[in-house]
């Protein structure tokens, strides 16, 4: 009985895991920012993003509460990457706050490394309405990013693509 019970709760726990991956069937995938869950994947992200910006320097004390946490695999390697987003006046603009894509390379978290945008930079300052493509360039998804503040432009709906070194701006 007990064997029938553990099987049934790893069903269970599979299908709900499943189903709450991101569907590459449903078309674009709009990227949604959690601040609550994703505490192994948040801590990461905080200590990455602290030994890249130094978080001393700014004017706001940067605490891993800021990083808003999705994830979703956009090498179609099998591996989901982290996407934070840091809501934190230190590191907001005009153009927004600071995006970026962790890649873990191994399945302990331990090599975490940034995906690099055109200007060499690890994050790019954006507003959070933010689209993963169903199209790619050499496996790697492209973004959409939406600025829903400014009138329409060749910049309201910049689009990135992976040239297989960085993404970087196209117009659309």
């Amino acid at each position: 009985m007990k064997i029938f019970i553990t099987i049934l709760y790893f069903i269970f726990q599979t299908a709900f895991a499943l189903e709450n991956l991101p569907s590459k069937s449903e078309g674009d995938y709009e990227v949604k920012f959690d601040y609550i869950n994703h505490t192994k994947e948040r801590k990461i992200a905080y200590e990455l993003f602290c030994k890249s910006y130094n978080c001393e320097d700014k004017f706001s004390e940067v605490d891993p509460s800021d990083f808003g946490i999705d994830l979703y695999d956009i090498d179609q390697d099998g591996r989901l990457e982290i996407l934070i987003y840091v809501s934190n006046p230190g590191f907001c603009g005009s153009r927004g706050c600071s995006f970026g894509i962790i890649k873990l390379n191994d399945s302990n978290f331990e090599k975490a490394e940034w995906v690099k945008w055109s200007n060499n930079s690890y994050v790019l300052n954006t507003y959070p309405s933010i689209k993963i493509l169903m199209s790619n360039h050499l496996n790697y998804k492209d973004f959409m990013f939406e600025n829903k503040r400014i009138e329409p432009s060749t910049y309201a709906n910049a689009v990135w693509i992976w040239n297989g070194k960085f993404y970087e701006h196209v117009i659309p």
